[in-house]
């Protein structure tokens, strides 16, 4: 019999994937250890992956999305070690990981389940690592915030077991199913997870069946893993509370009787509700005020320079401009500049000065063409419509700054990419992460390189953290055990630090700053422009300029079907692209993109004489080398010619 079986199920994280089993590896140590994957369908290359790099990998390859319940305990069935340990594929072990919990367990005999304590990227405890049971009391508790409230207390944070110290070794009632280290015997007895659990609420219902079993489940913190956790769900959408407190109906029934469980999903409905409109009021005040605050600084920047053109402008007939034109058209005006700053990325990257230029300069593009269309007497001034727009972007300019120094301590609205970044790693680590940067053409400057070797170790690494002022530490873990990266990352720094890894063998960097963010990464592999989200960004600008441009014209054209009007405001609202794939080809490996209006082999002429070879290399070449130039060129063909 072997010492331990882990089991991964994984579905469309093949980087993340290979990141965990390299840190499994790492961490084998004297264990006897077989590693199971059990792929959900994923069309990532995840399984070519496994079968090529990892051949001593057992590798199960589900048709379908069967589910976390049912796929581990596909693992589990086929088995062979003494102890079941299951494995999120987006964790990352320390060297001592598996032997610590071998230990324990061996020299604890009432243990039956075993957790350990995990940070997310950023280096943050997670507080699942160790949990109560979610009675209807501990859940009422957490759900309507009274647990975040009194997190030292017993009785209200009974759910996160805030009040047990994160350092010591503790019994508790519910461990985390991202990484499970358990008893093959204590399986026999308690059962193979409930399959009726799809994806959330499986590893409390197994949990609790243990200690219905006679056994004991600890929380064992003398070893840390990271958990990038984003990758799996978005734990902070609406849809992921709906799906997870569903399965905590699911279990209350099963263990706490019917009528509990009907009373408990009662609760949670209204939790879900009044979660989805805290939600909404939270967003709304987060995002509302600064857009109704640049609101009002653009209507007064477009007032005032009205005012004045009232007073000194002599072509001003009769002196004033009527009480509608201040109401209706400023608004309006106002309205299409906040437009511009949205599609430019002004509220994504709030303290950019190319950021906000650009969005005033696409603003008042798209100012200058409705102005175009109106009819004579609505036309008011195009010397108001441009000069309101360049106070406006002095007057938000000034705003931004101030703003920027009150939190950032810094007025520039300059370049706001990250500083520089600091390499961590030998020689040949350097120059491979020096490779990947550049083929991703980031912008970022490699500011300081830190050899572990030459400098002794890693006590240094914090003074030249400081030193170079980075923002970013990418850490090759091929002389650097996986267990001081997690001690890095779990420090305090005087400002966000992004960490992130070059697992060793591979050709990727890797990382995630934040629970509840997917994580990141950068590769050698193929590149594709339509991977990057400013390239995506300037993609939708195009669509939105061209769907304005098209809405005096677009009932002359032709080959765009019967419902022009519907792909048009579909378009404008961000359901579908212009110009996109020939749906033929293989998709899976290129970067998604929204339904389109156009395929790419609309615009030939010759559509049936083409062949799948050529609509598939058409695709990526698409992808690898997009510029809005080819939208354009491509609805001109099929628009107008």
């Amino acid at each position: 019999m072997l010492d331990l079986s882990v089991i991964i199920v994984s579905y469309n994280v093949r980087r993340f994937l290979e990141q965990t089993i390299l840190s499994v590896q790492r961490a084998c140590n004297d264990l006897q250890v077989e590693i199971i994957v059990v792929d959900n369908a994923s069309y990532d290359d995840s399984c070519l992956t496994i079968r090529n790099k990892y051949p001593q990998v057992k590798l199960i390859e589900n048709t379908d999305n069967v589910g976390f319940s049912r796929a581990n305990n596909q693992g589990i069935k086929i088995s062979q070690g003494k102890y079941v340990l299951l494995l999120n594929p987006d964790t990352v072990l320390a060297e001592d990981t598996l032997s610590q919990c071998f230990h324990f367990m061996e020299n604890t005999a009432d243990c039956g389940a075993l957790g350990v304590r995990m940070v997310d990227g950023g280096g943050v405890f997670l507080p699942e690592s160790k949990r109560g049971l979610p009675t209807p009391t501990a859940s009422f508790y957490k759900i309507f915030g009274l647990a975040s409230l009194f997190p030292k207390s017993e009785k209200f944070g009974s759910y996160h077991l805030k009040y047990l110290d994160e350092f010591q070794v503790n019994q508790v009632d519910v461990l985390s199913g991202a990484f499970m280290f358990l008893r093959k015997e204590a399986l026999d007895k308690s059962g193979l997870l409930d399959e009726t659990f799809f994806m959330y609420g499986e590893d409390i219902d197994l949990s609790y069946r243990i200690t219905l079993a006679g056994y004991k489940n600890y929380y064992f913190p003398e070893t840390t893993i990271i958990h990038y956790k984003g990758e799996s769900t978005k734990k902070n959408s609406l849809n992921y509370v709906k799906v997870f407190y569903q399965a905590m109906i699911i279990f209350a029934e099963k263990h706490f009787g019917v009528k509990s469980g009907k009373l408990f999903g009662q609760l949670i409905y209204v939790a879900v509700y009044l979660r989805a409109f805290a939600a909404l009021l939270k967003r709304v005040v987060v995002k509302g005020l600064p857009l109704f605050a640049e609101f009002v600084l653009l209507y007064l920047s477009y007032l005032s320079i009205t005012r004045y053109w009232e007073e000194y402008n002599k072509w001003v007939a009769g002196g004033a401009y009527p009480q509608e034109y201040f109401i209706y058209h400023l608004t309006c005006y106002v309205f299409i500049l906040i437009l511009g700053l949205l599609l430019g990325g002004a509220y994504k990257k709030y303290f950019s000065g190319n950021s906000l230029w650009k969005g005033i300069f696409i603003g008042t593009s798209l100012l200058v063409i409705c102005y175009a269309f109106l009819p004579e007497t609505l036309r008011y001034s195009r010397a108001i419509l441009l000069l309101g727009a360049f106070i406006g972007l002095s007057i938000l300019t000034v705003y931004r700054s101030v703003l920027n120094f009150v939190v950032n301590r810094s007025f520039s609205l300059g370049n706001n990419k990250m500083s520089g970044i600091l390499i961590v790693g030998e020689p040949d680590q350097v120059v491979q992460v020096t490779n990947i940067l550049q083929s991703y053409s980031l912008g970022r400057n490699v500011l300081g390189v830190y050899s572990p070797s030459k400098e002794g170790g890693l006590d240094k690494l914090d003074s030249y953290i400081d030193f170079y002022k980075v923002e970013e530490v990418i850490m090759s873990n091929a002389h650097i055990s996986n267990k001081h990266i997690i001690a890095l990352l779990s420090k305090k720094y005087s400002r966000k630090i992004d960490f992130k890894i070059l697992p060793e063998h591979t050709h990727f960097i890797i990382g995630s700053t934040h629970k509840n963010k997917s994580g990141s990464y950068y590769t050698e592999e193929i590149q594709f422009a339509l991977g990057n989200q400013n390239v995506l960004r300037n993609k939708r600008i195009f669509d939105v300029v061209v769907a304005i441009m098209l809405i005096p014209i677009l009932p002359f054209t032709k080959r765009i079907g019967q419902e022009k009007w519907k792909q048009l405001w579909s378009v404008f609202k961000g359901e579908k692209t212009w110009v996109g794939y020939n749906l033929e080809g293989n998709l899976a490996t290129l970067p998604q993109l929204k339904s389109c209006v156009f395929q790419l082999k609309d615009s030939l002429l010759d559509k049936k004489s083409v062949s799948h070879e050529f609509l598939e290399q058409s695709n990526v070449f698409y992808a690898r080398n997009y510029h809005w130039k080819q939208d354009l060129d491509i609805i001109g063909k099929v628009l107008f010619f």
